[in-house]
């Protein structure tokens, strides 16, 4: 007997298995992107995802921007 899944079934055993996998990471938040998956849908775990990781790609943006700065300055440095 083959099992058959639909589109939107085979998204959410993916997305279930992504977050049992990355749990240790995410482990406050593990069951809600679960929760958020299967009652709101997949468009809108996106959207949650986008806006919790937002600090986190602020302040990833902060940082390479100073490492540039640090390349830039250690580039106008005159060796004698």
């Amino acid at each position: 007997m083959k099992l058959k899944f639909d589109r939107n079934a085979k998204i959410k055993i993916i997305l279930v298995i992504a977050v049992i996998t990355s749990a240790p990471y995410f482990a406050p938040f593990a069951i809600d992107f679960i929760i958020f998956a299967d009652f709101l849908g997949f468009e809108a775990l996106l959207v949650f995802l986008f806006a919790y990781f937002k600090p986190a790609s602020v302040a990833i943006r902060h940082a390479l921007n100073e490492l540039r700065r640090s390349f830039g300055a250690t580039a106008l440095i005159e060796v004698e």
